[in-house]
């Protein structure tokens, strides 16, 4: 099979000087929830070409009324395109085409929100939390999905400031292959890693598996993490066989006990993060561990 050209997504990158939102920002990202809701019916009654170039104009609106805060930009896109996901995945009997436009909305969303985390200042990003107490938001579903994003954004800010290499995966690669990002060490002889972040809510810091061979059902495993684990080695497995690279499958797991969920920052995990990046085992030797050795890759990246 001839070799694909990869597509990668955007990079990451962390905001030069944070400005406070104007005073607008709610109202702004209400009407983006409501522009979210009443776009759905363009993917049924326009053709695709003329979808795309409604979708473009929406976004330009945007970008012209948010264009001294890109941050403040990217908030508002990302409540647009979560409110129009919402509208559409509500109805699990939607057609399968739409299901996935949605799907891709919903990884837009997650990526413009990560972005804009990384430049707004916390009591802007404590707005964008409390839409689920006052926007026509199921609370507890955008509390999960805020915190979702917030992970990616902490893990990326940390990433960074690593000195590596971060770039969101593109929405087909997140939905197909498991993959979050993509991260690649400025220092010789690392490796390129497909990761997966998740949140969790009991943990400090940050806790890495790294997937060297298919993972065994065991005694150090869960059933959710085990689904979890599995998932992902099959799907970068699948993106390794389609692109004929040699990249590697990580869990990264953010915790958030002990701190804000608008918290951008965290001590323990940018200490987690940067003994990961700079473990010889991750660096040099992953070749020499034994077929997914469980215990030893979480003692020795997470040490």
């Amino acid at each position: 099979m001839k070799n694909r050209r990869i597509e990668l997504g955007r990079p990451i990158k962390l905001g030069k000087v944070a400005k406070p939102a104007p005073p607008q920002f709610l109202d702004w990202l209400y009407k983006a929830i409501d522009d979210g809701n009443r776009f759905a019916p363009n993917f049924l009654e326009l053709c695709p070409r003329d979808s795309r170039k409604a979708m473009r104009e929406q976004m330009d609106i945007y970008k012209s009324l948010c264009r001294q805060n890109t941050a403040v930009c990217n908030a508002v896109m990302a409540v647009f395109h979560y409110s129009l996901a919402q509208t559409i995945l509500v109805n699990p009997d939607e057609p399968s085409w739409l299901i996935k436009k949605a799907l891709f909305s919903s990884v837009e969303s997650q990526n413009r929100l990560v972005q804009a985390f990384l430049g707004l200042l916390d009591n802007d990003r404590k707005i964008l939390l409390s839409l689920g107490k006052h926007a026509d938001f199921n609370p507890v579903d955008w509390t999960f999905y805020y915190q979702g994003s917030m992970a990616v954004a902490r893990f990326a800010q940390a990433t960074i400031k690593c000195g590596v290499n971060i770039r969101f995966a593109q929405a087909y690669h997140d939905i197909n292959h498991k993959i979050d990002v993509f991260c690649e060490s400025l220092w010789e002889g690392s490796l390129t890693l497909c990761i997966q972040i998740k949140s969790h809510g009991n943990r400090r810091g940050c806790e890495f598996s790294v997937l060297t061979s298919d993972p065994a059902d065991n005694a150090f495993l869960n059933h959710e993490d085990f689904r979890v684990l599995k998932g992902i080695w099959r799907g970068v497995q699948d993106f390794n066989r389609l692109y004929k690279r040699n990249w590697t499958p990580v869990l990264a797991k953010v915790g958030f006990a002990g701190t804000s969920l608008t918290q951008i920052f965290d001590e323990r995990l940018e200490k987690d993060v940067s003994d990961f990046f700079r473990n010889s085992i991750i660096c040099q030797n992953i070749d020499k561990l034994n077929s997914f050795d469980f215990p030893l890759l979480i003692k020795t990246a997470c040490a």
